[in-house]
């Protein structure tokens, strides 16, 4: 015997109000569905930091390149590692990556790198 519930077949995948002839009730709920579907697939950035600074080289050998770290719209437990970056070749402040992507952040840090390079 199946033990599929027919009343979340018979509701709006967005409100779950009660609807057998559809999948949505109405197209605000259809659009407000997909929106939140597109945004889990491209979280934004709500918060930035950089993982340390570097002064001198004595500080890069110990601590490494310095990472850009973030939490993201749709995980707000956890800080994620977006990248890494040579800190005398390109510099970054946390609040330029407040409201962006994942990808939109690399376009950055692509941009920025490729800048330093024909320079």
């Amino acid at each position: 015997m199946c033990n599929i519930d027919v009343t979340v077949l018979n509701s709006c995948l967005n409100c779950k109000q009660s609807n057998p002839n559809a999948v949505f009730c109405c197209d605000a709920c259809k659009d407000s569905y997909y929106e939140k579907k597109r945004q889990s697939l491209n979280p934004k950035i709500i918060e930035a930091r950089i993982s340390h600074e570097i002064h001198n080289m004595r500080d890069f050998l110990e601590k490494g390149k310095p990472r850009i770290e973030a939490i993201l719209s749709d995980d707000k437990d956890k800080w994620h590692k977006i990248a890494e970056y040579y800190p005398d070749e390109v510099s970054f402040h946390p609040a330029e990556f407040v409201g962006l992507t994942i990808n939109e952040v690399r376009q950055l840090h692509f941009q920025r790198d490729k800048e330093y390079l024909q320079s």
